[in-house]
């Protein structure tokens, strides 16, 4: 429910802009933690080197990020970072002063 609405609130995902009824409503959906056969965009030398942590891929810009992190959290942050800065959406849109997440292009 919103706060002064009787309604409910819709959750819109600001990587891909999908609610919670169409499969989606987080930024939390996108970040995946990496095994050594997952996710199968992630080069397999960076998921050797990797497994256990997380990551998440831009839909937008069809690119990872070159760090990992080492909590989901942590890599939701960078997600909010990296869609503010490089495709202004997001509540950290236009923020270019926040510097940058550097990307690497998806195989």
């Amino acid at each position: 429910m919103g706060i002064f609405s009787k309604q409910p609130t819709v959750s819109i995902c600001d990587m891909c802009g999908k609610t919670d009824v169409e499969g989606c409503g987080s930024l939390d959906n996108h970040v995946v933690q990496i095994s050594i056969d997952t996710p199968a965009w992630l080069p397999a030398h960076y998921r050797a080197q990797a497994v256990g942590e997380y990551t998440w891929l831009c839909i937008h810009c069809s690119s990872f990020p070159a760090m990992k992190w080492p909590h989901p959290v942590n890599a939701r942050a960078g997600m909010e970072i990296h869609l503010g800065v490089a495709h202004y959406k997001g509540k950290f849109k236009g923020m270019s002063s926040m510097g940058k997440v550097e990307m690497m292009p998806a195989v």
